[in-house]
């Protein structure tokens, strides 16, 4: 009986920390940094934003649509450029699932 009730009173516990932040974890304040004196995950977020951004204008995605036109000026012919394109997504595909898997234990 103690067990429980010991696991009750953190749950309660538990339960109003997580009202007295509630306040301070919205994407507003994450966002922004308003009504906090710790910057950090403002800057976090904004970097992430940044980097979603950035990595859009690279042009891998016009790169990775237009690949058969690419290899057909490349000298490829009709059926062998688009075998190249359809290999090519499927590395990335492999290549990104190898890092979502891989990212959190290496480090």
């Amino acid at each position: 009986m103690a067990r429980v009730e010991n696991e009750m009173s953190e749950i309660e516990m538990v339960i109003e920390l997580e009202r007295s932040t509630a306040k301070s974890t919205t994407y507003f304040h994450m966002l922004f940094g308003v009504g906090s004196k710790d910057l950090h995950v403002r800057r976090r977020v904004q970097l992430v934003v940044w980097l979603q951004i950035i990595q859009s204008w690279t042009g891998i995605a016009g790169v990775t649509m237009y690949a058969p036109t690419i290899f057909k000026i490349a000298g490829f012919g009709s059926q062998k450029s688009m075998w190249i394109a359809g290999l090519n997504n499927i590395f990335y595909t492999f290549a990104t699932l190898i890092c979502v898997f891989t990212l959190d234990r290496i480090g």
